[in-house]
């Protein structure tokens, strides 16, 4: 049927994104981790040690330990963008959102494909 197509193609498109983003992560971990200086090590450990750190206290926590963690981590996220929406309403223009410019679409394709990954977000807050 028509809907299972358009799933399978949703299903599709999500997978191929999430594996163009992953494989341009590991680029960049392999490319600065391919020369090592004091600030590429430093750069590179930090990620490290906050894996192994969560990571550990994600496996040796209870349930309710690890359930508290993830709602004080949740509450940042919204505490975050709360406080990113109270900082950015007094900068905008509402005259600006009455203007069209197609001519700008093009060059703003990358930002609105990158703007498909924080849709990961929507799940933790919900």
């Amino acid at each position: 049927s028509v809907q299972d197509g358009l799933s399978a193609f949703a299903s599709s498109s999500s997978s191929s994104l999430a594996s163009s983003l992953s494989s341009s992560a590991e680029a960049a971990a392999a490319e600065a981790s391919s020369s090592p200086s004091a600030s590429s090590l430093a750069s590179t450990m930090g990620p490290v040690l906050f894996t192994s750190l969560a990571g550990g206290a994600l496996l040796v926590g209870s349930q309710p330990q690890v359930e508290r963690a993830n709602n004080a981590l949740v509450t940042g996220v919204v505490l975050s963008f709360t406080a990113l929406l109270a900082l950015g309403i007094p900068q905008v223009d509402p005259s600006l959102l009455l203007h069209a410019d197609a001519g700008a679409v093009i060059p703003a394709i990358p930002i609105l494909v990158l703007a498909l990954v924080f849709h990961n977000v929507i799940p933790t807050i919900a």
